[in-house]
């Protein structure tokens, strides 16, 4: 708080001492300002860009998700097919031993 305190007392004397001073002091302040201002902008714009590739990211991380879970799904349903057929395969197979034991 003192360093502030001294700093504007600092100004305050330099604006006193010449008129030109003050109108240098103004210009600095303007300039300070744009520069806050620019940092603000800048600094806003790559936090956007940084959210916006996070949600990209995550976007992707979610559809890999879902493509894999589509995959085990498909995977699945052929494994059944494919262990029905067996099971149809062997009980028609079955059926014909059975006949021909038959007759």
């Amino acid at each position: 708080m003192l360093e502030s305190a001294d700093l504007i007392q600092d100004w305050v004397k330099l604006i006193s001492a010449d008129p030109m001073n003050h109108v240098l002091m103004i210009n600095i302040i303007k300039n300070a300002a744009k520069l806050i201002a620019n940092l603000i902008i800048m600094g806003s714009g790559i936090l956007g860009r940084a959210v916006l590739q996070a949600y990209r990211k995550a976007l992707d991380s979610y559809n890999s998700l879902v493509s894999i879970k589509n995959w085990e799904r498909n995977v699945l349903k052929l494994i059944v097919s494919w262990a029905a057929t067996v099971i149809i395969d062997q009980a028609t197979s079955l059926a014909k031993f059975l006949q021909v034991l038959e007759m």
